[in-house]
């Protein structure tokens, strides 16, 4: 987000909200206040929304500001444990949900970058195999949206 050059909203997908107090001060950047630190240092950074539950999904949409494209971040422990396995506690998305939150909430917006995190260890609880078919079908999903093609060429973003 650091390297977006116009105004721009962030879209969290997560089941934490990840705009807590620094655990070890606000010096040391960590996942559960990332969303703080780019709200203070970002000035680019216009309006955020955080999308826990699906039912969070039509609330997101209408305190996004118009025109304002879109930097996306995915947390994958937004998935029900059933779809997507972490090693710490998840939410209750399933994979469809998912699809069509990120669908409504990118259309008719430039979409300027797309970041995906959660992706699970070798912790016992988590179903390697299982989470790498969710890794690639997210990832195809993304791709025939077209938002990647904002990432590899920051001049050719899409309107979703």
């Amino acid at each position: 987000m650091k390297q977006l050059q116009e105004p721009f909203a962030l879209v969290l997908l997560d089941w934490h909200p990840d705009d807590q107090p620094g655990a070890f001060g606000d010096e040391l950047l960590s996942c559960g206040n990332w969303v703080a630190a780019a709200r203070k240092n970002l000035p680019l950074l216009r309006a955020d929304v955080w999308i826990q539950r699906f039912s969070d999904l039509r609330g997101a949409c209408s305190a996004l500001p118009e025109g304002l494209p879109l930097f996306l971040s995915v947390d994958l422990d937004i998935l029900s444990p059933a779809v997507f396995r972490t090693d710490w506690d998840q939410g209750e998305m399933d994979f469809a949900q998912l699809r069509e939150a990120i669908s409504t909430v990118c259309r008719g917006r430039r979409l300027l970058g797309v970041d995906l995190c959660g992706a699970a260890g070798a912790a016992p609880s988590c179903d390697l195999a299982q989470n790498a078919a969710v890794l690639k079908r997210l990832d195809n999903f993304l791709r025939q949206m077209q938002a990647y093609k904002s990432i590899n060429d920051p001049k050719a973003a899409s309107t979703i």
